[in-house]
Formats: C-alpha cells, sequence, structure tokens
C-alpha cells in the first residue's frame, strides 16, 4: 500500500513502520533514536511507538511507530524508511513499510479482557474514555439471567421461523442463504448469514436523554404506550437489594419498576407517575416491588386483554406483515419471573391492535368495569357470538324457499366452530409476538449496559432497534466494513488519531449461545471508528495486531461503537445456528435504511 496515496500535488499520509534493532541495542534507544528523525519539508511528525514482537516465531522483537507526512507520487513512504536507516544508522539493521493511508492509522493491540465492563453501577470517566478511544466494550461473562436468556431465545427462534415462512411463501424466488435480498424486516448479503429486525412497540423503544433533546421523531415528545425512560433517571437509580447478575435485580429492576409503570400509563393521565413518587418506587427493594408488580400487571393485562381480543377490536393486516408489537415492558425479571411478567405486560399494550388516531382509548372505569367481569370475559362472549352465527344460518337453512336443507345448518355451525379456532389460534400467535416485542424490548431499556454506556454517550435521548443476526452452519467470513457511516459534518480524528466526534449511535451484540472458533463470533478493529479513511484497508487489521475476537458466552456482549469496522466469522459448524441479538441505541434523528429495504417480507410482490 506504499505510495497509494500520493498525488502531483503534496498529500498528507498516516505510515506505520517496523524499525529491526542491531544486537545489543535496547527499545528505549530506538525509540529515542526516532524522535530525533526530522523532515521538515514534509511535515513529518511521530505519534505514536511500541515495542512488537517478530512474526518469526523467534523471541526477537522490533520497533514499531506511526507518523505523519506530506507526500507525492512517487515518493514518501519508501523515503521515509530510508531516512530513517541513514539517520539511525548505528542502532537501525532494517526499516520497512508495514501501512500507509490516508488518515490516521490506529495503533492498539489489546484483548478482548482489556476492555471488559465492571457493570452494576454508574458509568466513570475510565470506562467511557476507554470507549471512545478503543470503541469497544464487552463482557464476557453473563449480563442476563439464564431466564432472560431462555426467554430471548424462544423470541428469537419464533421470528426467524415467521420470517423464513412469510419468504418461502410470498418470495419464492428469493434462495435464503444463497442471493443477496433486503427486505423492511430483513436483510442478508448471502453466504448464511441474515439480520432479521422485531417489531418496535408502539411509539418505539426510546429514551427522552437528560437534555431534553430526544423526543421520538414525528411524535411532539413520548407516545401513549411507549416505554420511555430518561437517562438521567436511570443514573440516579438506588442499589436495592437484590443479587444476580450485574446486580440487575436491584439497581436495574428498581428503574424497570419505576418506568414500567410510566409506560404502562397514558401520557394524558398525568396524575399519578410524578417524579416524587418516581423517586419513592426507585427506594424500595427489589424484592418489595416484584410481587405488587406482577399483582399490578397481571390485572392491568386482565382489563386491556379484553379491549386489545374483543370482538370487533381488530384492525386489518399492516403493511409490515402484521399489527404493530406492544410496548417494552418491563427488564424481565431477573430471579425466573421474566417470561410471565413480559406476557403480562404484552397483554397490556394489546392496546396497539386498536386503529391509529381512532382516538376511542378505553377509559380506566370502563377498564375496570370490564375487568370485574367473569374469567370467562370475551371468551364467553365469543361463543355467544358463535351460537348466533349458527341460529342465523339455521333459519336461512329451514325457512321457506331456502334451497338447503337441515345438514346445511349444521355445516353452517361446524364452519362457525372452525373459524372461531382460527381466531382463537390466530389471537394466541399474536399474543406470543406481543409478548416476544415486550421481552426483547424489555431488555433494551433496562439492561445493565444502558446505564453504563449507552446513556452516558447519548446524552440526548436515543431510539433502540433490536434484531437477531444469525449465521447458519457454513457462513462464510465476511469482509471488514462498518454498519455505520461517518456522518457529514461531524468531525472525524486527525493524523495523531484525536479529534473524533462522539458516537451517534452503539451497538451490543448479545449472542443467545456460547461463542467459539467452531460457531464463530464477530471480530472488530480497535480504534478503526474515529476515520472514514481506513474503509477498504481491513487487511490492515492483522497486520497491525489491531483485532480483537468478541468470543462471550451465552448472555454476555460486545457494545461497539456503530462506525468501528468488524466483520462475522465463519460458522464451520455441522448443524449450529450463531444467533445474535442486535440492540442499535442511536440518537432520535437517527435512521438505519442501509441494511434493509422498502417491502415487507409478509405480503406477496405487487
Amino acid at each position: 500500500m506504499d505510495d497509494n496515496w500520493g498525488a502531483d500535488e503534496r498529500t498528507t499520509i498516516g505510515v506505520c513502520v517496523c524499525v529491526m534493532p542491531k544486537e545489543g541495542v535496547s527499545y528505549k534507544d530506538i525509540e529515542c533514536a526516532l524522535a530525533g528523525v526530522k523532515w521538515p519539508d514534509r511535515k513529518l511528525a511521530w505519534h505514536a511507538v511500541r515495542k512488537a514482537p517478530v512474526d518469526d516465531g523467534s523471541d526477537g522483537w522490533c520497533v514499531e511507530a506511526t507518523c505523519s507526512l506530506e507526500c507525492k507520487a512517487g515518493d514518501g513512504a519508501n523515503r521515509l524508511c530510508m531516512l530513517v536507516e541513514a539517520t539511525c544508522g548505528e542502532l537501525v539493521q532494517e526499516c520497512d513499510t508495514i501501512v500507509s493511508a490516508p488518515c490516521h492509522i490506529p495503533f492498539q493491540s489489546l484483548l478482548l479482557s482489556d476492555v471488559a465492563l465492571k457493570l452494576g453501577g454508574a458509568a466513570t470517566a475510565t470506562t467511557l474514555t476507554d470507549f471512545l478511544r478503543t470503541g469497544l466494550a464487552a463482557s464476557m461473562k453473563p449480563a442476563l439471567s439464564q431466564n432472560q436468556i431462555s426467554r430471548l431465545c424462544r423470541a428469537a427462534e419464533r421470528r426467524i421461523t415467521s420470517a423464513e415462512a412469510g419468504i418461502r411463501a410470498n418470495h419464492p424466488v428469493v434462495e435464503l442463504g444463497v442471493g443477496a435480498f433486503a427486505f423492511l424486516e430483513m436483510g442478508s448479503r448471502g453466504g448464511n448469514r441474515f439480520d432479521l429486525l422485531f417489531d418496535l412497540p408502539i411509539g418505539g423503544c426510546c429514551s427522552t436523554g437528560r437534555g431534553g433533546e430526544g423526543d421520538v421523531p414525528g411524535g411532539g415528545g413520548n407516545k401513549a404506550g411507549s416505554t420511555t425512560v430518561a437517562a438521567a433517571d436511570v443514573a440516579k437509580g438506588g442499589a436495592g437489594d437484590g443479587g444476580g447478575p450485574w446486580e440487575e435485580d436491584g439497581e436495574e429492576n428498581d428503574v424497570a419498576a419505576v418506568h414500567g409503570v410510566a409506560a404502562h400509563a397514558s401520557t394524558g393521565r398525568g396524575d399519578e407517575a410524578t417524579a416524587g413518587g418516581d423517586a419513592a418506587a426507585a427506594a424500595g427493594s427489589a424484592g418489595g416491588w416484584r410481587e405488587e408488580e406482577e399483582e399490578e400487571d397481571s390485572d392491568v393485562a386482565a382489563v386491556h386483554g379484553v379491549a386489545a381480543r374483543a370482538p370487533g377490536s381488530r384492525r386489518e393486516e399492516a403493511a409490515a406483515g402484521g399489527y404493530a408489537a406492544a410496548a417494552a415492558g418491563s427488564a424481565g425479571g431477573g430471579d425466573g419471573e421474566g417470561e410471565d411478567e413480559d406476557s403480562d405486560v404484552a397483554a397490556v399494550h394489546g392496546g396497539a391492535h386498536a386503529p391509529e388516531g381512532s382516538g376511542k382509548g378505553v377509559t380506566a372505569r370502563v377498564d375496570a368495569a370490564t375487568a370485574a367481569g367473569s374469567a370467562g370475559g370475551w371468551r364467553g362472549e365469543e361463543e355467544e357470538e358463535e351460537s348466533d352465527a349458527a341460529a342465523v344460518h339455521g333459519v336461512a337453512a329451514h325457512a321457506p324457499g331456502g334451497s338447503g336443507e337441515e345438514a346445511t345448518a349444521g355445516d353452517d355451525a361446524a364452519a362457525a366452530a372452525g373459524s372461531a379456532e382460527d381466531g382463537v389460534e390466530a389471537r394466541e400467535e399474536e399474543d406470543e409476538k406481543d409478548s416476544d416485542v415486550a421481552a426483547v424490548h424489555g431488555v433494551a431499556a433496562h439492561a445493565p449496559w444502558v446505564r453504563a454506556l449507552v446513556d452516558p454517550l447519548l446524552p440526548g435521548g436515543w431510539r433502540c432497534d433490536v434484531s437477531v443476526v444469525y449465521s447458519k452452519p457454513g457462513a462464510t467470513a465476511q469482509d471488514w466494513h462498518a454498519d455505520g457511516r461517518h456522518l457529514r459534518g461531524e468531525a472525524e480524528a486527525g493524523f495523531d488519531g484525536h479529534g473524533a466526534a462522539a458516537p451517534y449511535a452503539l451497538c451490543v451484540f448479545v449472542p443467545l449461545i456460547d461463542l467459539d472458533v467452531t460457531v464463530g463470533f464477530t471480530q472488530f478493529w480497535l480504534g478503526s471508528h474515529v476515520t472514514s479513511g481506513l474503509i477498504g484497508f481491513g487487511s490492515a487489521a492483522r497486520v497491525l495486531r489491531g483485532t480483537v475476537d468478541g468470543i462471550v458466552q451465552a448472555g454476555g456482549f460486545v457494545a461497539y461503537d456503530y462506525r468501528l469496522l468488524h466483520r462475522g466469522m465463519p460458522n464451520a459448524s455441522v448443524a449450529t445456528t450463531r444467533p445474535v441479538l442486535q440492540f442499535l441505541y442511536a440518537r432520535p434523528s437517527y435512521r438505519e435504511t442501509k441494511n434493509y429495504g422498502s417491502r415487507s417480507l409478509f405480503l406477496p410482490p405487487q
């Protein structure tokens, strides 16, 4: 790559050189000698230096250093090496160019354990500084409970099964795993690797942030039914009494309890969730609020389950292939109640099935009156409806002039019963879908990485999209790439690596199985997020020893700046799919469009 960036006019390039010392010379000697190499006419500036092992397998060492200088076509990096050898001839045996590029060259060589987070408390300055420098943070051990992991596995499996069935039914020309495709909900560039979105809750999964900058776009602030958590509120959550991974049952679930109430309340009521009430709720113990909240969620679920499932309440299928998903509820219960709690919240937000903009919300008093009904509730009314249908068709069969015989009435009744069974099955599928959306977005809103990284790095608020990225057996390695572009008008790092704009989006990968070299993992290039000039230079990551293998346990996570270069590694297993949940937290104004299309996979082509 030497001299690729020269031109008739001088241009500045970044260069990394390898210096081999002569026998008996120390590292400190070489470091001092390099600092003395000057080239004023080319504005040579040294940026970083390190001692590194040689690649021949011996115990030898070399010195690697990065710098920037001006060059023209036909000169530059090679002439720099000649200058080093000439200036430091008594100490240096040889100097070679490793990499040259039109930008800063990252010079970081770390292990995943070096960027591990200690969660369970507020973010520290060191944590944030390290993330801004490396673009990476991780927890190799589970940050979620086993019950949460199991619940998310079921949600991912159902979503994958539904999506692949939709593609086979509506788009048979698409060869799953072979060719590239992009639907509204799912994208793939081939190679047995897929990116599948979960539905969003009503109003989205979002935080309004600390500065009031993060209103849901187009929504004029928080929408009814949305799960909205203020970053400042999360940051001041109490320690609680609970244990579990990262103290999630204490600190994190106190916050989940407080804002779970806020999420269930209509924004028009405003008489229940005052700041004082929130603070009082947060001060309670993890065990105390959980039982009461389960009862409350169950009661509300019963009420709104009626509202969502009552005859006549359903709208037609939306273009996205289904109803809008339920609002993201609580964190999912670290002590084993996650599934029930998520299901309850999903039932609560079954109101998502009401026609949008109809203004026919069910008032609290009507809800309470409905909830007071028998346990049969809407199911009993549905049976009456089926009976009415049978009666109508019976009259039709026996009325004068009617062409049917008595058997027709029986057929009609059987058809009505079959239709009712289909309706019940459809409702059960809808309930599962709503519950899955509540589960994944509940984690998105209240997982421990939110307080440790997301809130402080996106202080103006955020919105979150959740997808399952899965690689089937035989999936090939990806090319190096960045999911997120560098936004126009925002600063990139200079050749010294400083000055890049703060992240506008963070991505959190949470594998649902233990990762290893067989099923594969994601590999990251440390520090590559600060400049767009490294795109296309992925092969340099290994040469510079800047790669980190994201091998973590199920429920662990790797969080990275959305601009960081990375690649998915092969899945060499025989029969194991590698499912990874991807939580994309971004400024409210940002929309991801690169990886998805505009038409739904659940609808046939027009």
